[in-house]
């Protein structure tokens, strides 16, 4: 079956933040990539309990810069929540969300390409962030594996774009070329990548430094 072929499930994922300017700017962010099933609301009012019983997303992004509220709110709901990616204002704030489980912490002022990145490696189960600081011990990211084979010019192109979260047929647009080149590519990406899927291509290349994140 070819990956045209295959339907594969979208991945949901909630925006949760105070201001609806944020919350419309990332909810764009996912949107303009398929894949996604997104949802877009204001800080919880309900207890965390109750809260998480009623938000089934895979993933939780939530936007906690510089509101204490929304820092309370989120010391009491990331236990439960499975995947999230934190949105923060300074070094302290993205410390905060190491410590309490955040899988991903980026500025809130991130772009669409580094957001959809981290979105990816928090859904892989893979620590990320765009910001200094030094996460407790047990979440330091191992060094990654090197690279038996380095990728080509063109390979990166394609990963490069891979990362945005475009599919083959818009890759080989850009690129001006066949999609059966462009598969051919991806196919050597993965195998040099040791990754199974493009997911996890695109985390690992996030780590080795191949692309920013």
């Amino acid at each position: 079956m070819s990956e045209s072929e295959t339907v594969r499930r979208a991945e949901q994922v909630t925006i949760v933040s105070s201001e609806p300017v944020i919350r419309a700017g990332l909810a764009a962010f996912f949107s303009s990539e398929p894949g996604w099933d997104v949802r877009a609301v204001d800080l919880p009012r309900r207890p965390a309990e109750a809260w998480s019983e009623g938000n089934s997303a895979d993933l939780v992004v939530w936007d906690a810069a510089g509101d204490e509220a929304s820092l309370d709110l989120l010391r009491m709901h990331l236990p439960r929540i499975p995947a999230a990616l934190v949105l923060v204002g300074s070094a302290a704030e993205a410390e905060g969300a190491w410590r309490l489980g955040a899988r991903a912490v980026l500025h809130r002022h991130a772009g669409a390409a580094a957001v959809l990145a981290a979105a990816r490696a928090a859904l892989a189960g893979v620590w990320a962030s765009d910001t200094p600081f030094s996460p407790p011990h047990d979440q330091r990211m191992p060094d990654p594996e090197p690279m038996a084979e380095p990728l080509t010019a063109r390979e990166l192109q394609v990963l490069r774009l891979m990362a945005d979260g475009l599919p083959n047929k818009q890759i080989s647009a850009v690129l001006a070329v066949s999609e059966s080149t462009i598969k051919f590519h991806v196919n050597a990406i993965l195998r040099k990548l040791n990754s199974q899927s493009r997911t996890e291509a695109v985390v690992r290349a996030a780590r080795s430094g191949l692309i920013p994140l």
